[in-house]
């Protein structure tokens, strides 16, 4: 009866998608004076057997891929599996929507293939049974890449703050979407000190745009983030290496609060340094800045890459150090985002020969896995009693623990029926936070509100169906609808468009919100009211598009539903031969996933050439692609490492534009080689078979 509801909303500003009914009730004690409704409970053991319930009843059982937040042009499939009978499926935008059935299948399943040519939200109202309709929404985004590229340039242009006469002089804060007008310590519109200058919302913005320029270079963005370490966090958000405490990070509310603060202030809350959810966020930011370090030298100004490097290991261990010795507070007993790249980082100090730095991170790292593995903590317990804010921390831990059981010198304190019971476990957890048999895009593949976790925690979800699960598919599946999810709550477009569907305008194009609100007329966790859509501010949003990059993968699987399909670009397939264009977002992963054969191409950096192929036979025996080098000087000297692995057993060579050839040799263990990139734009490489 939500009509009697819809006039108020509608008053405020709020919409709303689905038709909306009104009863009219006759007089007390009359014939028609009551409305009668029946529900039907059954039991189901699993997500299947959920699913065999709405087929058995006669009701829609839907499959997507690759999710339901889709790129413009990007090809989506739909089954719709029912014991009724399917009449329709209609478009709401027919003149720019392709879609056609593609098939059917034993037991009532249903295959449509459908593009989307008009951003924002897009439905396929589903005729079926008895005069009964469902619908299935979509909200179509612009090209992966565009995004990637947009989100960074518009923090850059539109969030920070470059004012050497204001304490907070290079801070990336928020940027007021309804407004259009970025907000700062002095200009609160409400907000909280911690969400303007503080905490996760304003530490996870520079790390994002750091790992985006690992892939895509840009100068001005690359001296956006060295000016934010320069003028707002060395010496000032974080201690230096000579002050009190080495390399620790102030928490809430700001870090000029906490400097400020004296023993009677603040009930005695001086150098709050022990909030353990700050630290990984520099972590990350410090090992992204190495990285770009290490591949573009000529583009860092600040510190060099052995600079950046061991802020990296300072800020880790500050992380593991301060937290308890000050407040008991420690950092093994909840996971904390973006926390997963200290493994990484404890890899890349042993590769450059910091064997006592790493070995004592290493340590530290491990006493957390262990605590994980082997303790059995709540898994659904973070900042608050149940916050399932964690799961790409514990998929990362799974991750560890599994690879540790392959090597011979293990150092981790594990059993392996305790790493197997802690890996289904965490699984079970992450994917129980999201929705997966809801066909709308703010819920599939999503956790809670749209939020930052869709993302993050999806990352693991989508690691765990490519490396390790028997049957990967539902998995794929799922991880791949989460990391597509929340890029539905960027705010772009074209002039066409008039940049944006949330909040339109040329001002804003490139702007996000945090989450979503389902509503009609909603409420925000910023303590605002609004319409039904994308939140206004975008909070810890790029914790979500920081997780998003670590996931951008194309991949080709053989889908016992769907067939051949490919995640992340177009797939066509002649006779023996197939070739997929990468469209990901950031072309640097490709895998191939066909019963038992599991192939994993990736790159450290450059990638794939925008609209080109990667070909591939059946039998894997050749695969060719072509490399581009996206250093700004193609000429300086560099080289690009590949890693693969799954080939079929064999040998192989590999070479670039008919070079020397490269031996590798078939099997699950990867391999990595050095691929001369000096003096190239593109580089032609073939893998075959001898």
């Amino acid at each position: 009866l939500s009509a009697a509801r819809a006039a108020e909303d509608k008053a405020l500003g709020g919409t709303w998608r689905q038709p909306q009914t009104s009863v009219t009730l006759a007089p007390t004690n009359s014939q028609r004076d009551g409305v009668t409704w029946a529900f039907k409970f059954r039991w189901a053991k699993d997500y299947q057997g959920v699913r065999d319930v709405l087929y058995e009843e006669g009701l829609l059982d839907v499959n997507v891929v690759p999710g339901m937040t889709v790129p413009k042009g990007m090809e989506a499939e739909v089954s719709i599996r029912s014991k009724s009978p399917i009449q329709s499926v209609e478009p709401e935008f027919p003149s720019q929507t392709e879609s056609a059935a593609a098939g059917e299948k034993p037991k009532g399943t249903h295959i449509y293939k459908v593009k989307f040519a008009k951003l924002g939200e897009n439905k396929l109202t589903v005729h079926f049974g008895r005069n009964q309709y469902s619908t299935l929404e979509f909200f179509v985004t612009e090209p992966l890449e565009a995004l990637i590229q947009k989100r960074a340039a518009f923090l850059v242009s539109h969030q920070q703050h470059r004012d050497p006469a204001k304490w907070y002089n290079g801070l990336f804060s928020e940027w007021d979407m309804l407004k259009k007008v970025l907000r700062s310590p002095d200009d609160k519109d409400g907000l909280a000190d911690y969400i303007l200058a503080s905490d996760d919302p304003a530490l996870s913005k520079a790390p994002y745009i750091a790992a985006k320029n690992i892939d895509y270079p840009d100068a001005k963005e690359i001296e956006s983030v060295e000016y934010f370490l320069k003028n707002f966090v060395w010496g000032k958000l974080q201690m230096t290496d000579r002050e009190k405490y080495p390399y620790a990070v102030y928490g809430i509310d700001n870090w000029k609060v906490n400097r400020e603060s004296k023993p009677a202030d603040r009930y005695g809350s001086v150098d709050h340094v022990w909030r353990t959810y700050d630290y990984p966020h520099m972590v990350y930011l410090y090992l992204s800045m190495y990285q770009i370090a290490k591949y573009y030298p000529d583009q860092v100004h600040y510190l060099d890459k052995n600079g950046y490097l061991e802020r990296a290991y300072g800020t880790a261990r500050a992380f593991y150090k301060y937290p308890w010795e000050m407040a008991h507070w420690s950092a093994n007993e909840l996971g904390n985002y973006n926390e997963l790249v200290i493994a990484d980082l404890i890899d890349e100090l042993y590769a450059v020969g910091w064997k006592d730095k790493a070995d004592l991170l290493k340590k530290d790292w491990e006493g957390k896995v262990e605590y994980f593995v082997n303790d059995q903590p709540d898994l659904f317990y973070s900042e608050f009693p149940f916050d399932p804010t964690a799961f790409e921390s514990t998929g990362a831990f799974a991750r560890y623990a599994l690879e540790q059981l392959k090597q011979p010198s293990m150092t981790l304190k594990v059993k392996a029926a305790d790493v197997e019971r802690y890996v289904h476990e965490q699984l079970a957890c992450n994917m129980a936070t999201r929705g997966w048999l809801e066909p709308n895009y703010w819920q599939i593949g999503v956790e809670g509100s749209m939020r930052y976790m869709s993302q993050m925690g999806g990352w693991s979800i989508l690691d765990y169906g490519l490396y390790y699960a028997k049957d990967p598919y539902p998995y794929l599946r799922l991880g791949y609808a989460s990391y597509l999810s929340s890029w539905a709550l960027m705010n772009t477009g074209t002039a066409e468009t008039n940049y944006g569907f949330w909040y339109p305008g040329q001002e804003n194009d490139g702007a996000a919100g945090s989450a979503y609100v389902p509503q009609a007329y909603g409420s925000n966790w910023f303590g605002k009211s609004q319409p039904r859509g994308a939140w206004q501010y975008s909070g810890e949003i790029d914790l979500g598009f920081g997780g998003a990059l670590r996931t951008a993968a194309t991949i080709v699987a053989d889908d016992p539903i769907f067939g051949l399909v490919a995640y992340g670009g177009p797939l066509k397939k002649t006779g023996m031969q197939a070739e997929v264009i990468p469209e990901d977002g950031l072309r640097r992963r490709f895998h191939v996933i066909r019963g038992r054969q599991r192939l994993h191409l990736t790159f450290n950096r450059d990638g794939f050439v925008a609209g080109q192929p990667v070909r591939f036979d059946d039998s894997l025996g050749e695969i060719s692609f072509t490399l581009e080098n996206r250093a700004p000087d193609s000429a300086a000297a560099h080289s690009t490492e590949m890693s693969v692995a799954g080939l079929p057993a064999g040998n192989y060579e590999v070479t670039v534009d008919g070079g020397a050839a490269q031996k590798v040799a078939g099997g699950d263990a990867a391999q990595t080689l050095s691929l001369s990139m000096t003096g190239k734009k593109t580089a032609r490489v073939v893998i075959k078979r001898t």
